[in-house]
């Protein structure tokens, strides 16, 4: 079941909330409602999103649920901007986060690698190559070229240094937890999540960061061309 997020001593139904909670990617299909009394004590806005075929469950039931309040960000040491509230019988799953794809047919609404990650789930990953792009006439010789969409730009930076570091280096053993924030933000793309509810789900440990980051960088996809011809090399090398 989706879970829910808590603003506190926040009224009315204004998306702005979410973004000034720096959950801009949260404001697609939520649903508000005033609440009296929330985790905090005091009151506060409550966000929610129906699930597909489903009644929403909604409100502020402490007996039956877990709120965690927001993890600090950097430099500022603010605590609890936002709280999300997880249903401890019914933790949220794969199909309650998705998010809308943008053609009809499609899975996710960005392509990448399915990967099994720590709740036993598996999750599309989104892959930074085939990240959306825009077609622009290049002024100078009026030719179309692609060009990566501004909001996905950092996240590419951050895939190629990754992939220096895995192809070029021939690395694996990176201290992936300084690596947090790109694997979260490569689960985002294709589900409606916040770190916090990463951390409550222990989507990512050793063993799973590591698939994760490789799916960024379509290493799936490249391993198997590489172990294809690794096979018709052998098929072709004389003597054998």
């Amino acid at each position: 079941m989706h879970y829910q997020i808590f603003l506190p001593d926040k009224r009315g139904q204004n998306p702005q909330l979410l973004v000034e909670a720096g959950l801009a990617d949260h404001v697609e299909g939520a649903q508000w409602v005033e609440c009296s009394e929330g985790p905090t004590g005091g009151p506060g806005a409550m966000v929610f999103w129906q699930p597909k075929g489903e009644q929403p469950r909604f409100g502020f039931v402490p007996d039956e649920q877990e709120w965690i309040p927001a993890a600090p960000q950097p430099g500022t040491g603010e605590r609890g901007r936002y709280w999300v509230g997880v249903w401890r019988q019914s933790p949220p799953g794969p199909r309650d986060l998705q998010r809308p794809a943008a053609l009809p047919g499609l899975q996710v609404a960005h392509s990448g690698y399915w990967v099994r990650l720590g709740d036993g789930n598996r999750w599309v990953v989104a892959a930074a190559a085939m990240l959306p792009r825009d077609f622009r006439i290049d002024p100078e010789t009026g030719q179309v070229r692609e060009e990566l969409q501004e909001d996905y730009r950092s996240f590419w930076r951050k895939s190629q240094e990754l992939y220096r570091l895995v192809l070029g280096e021939g690395r694996i053993d990176l201290p992936w937890a300084d690596w947090w924030d790109y694997l979260v933000q490569a689960l985002r793309f294709n589900y409606r999540l916040t770190p916090e509810v990463v951390s409550h789900l222990r989507l990512l440990n050793s063993e799973t960061a590591p698939l994760v980051a490789l799916a960024t960088i379509q290493q799936p996809e490249i391993q198997q061309v590489e172990d294809e011809l690794e096979k018709k090399g052998e098929a072709s090398t004389p003597g054998t």
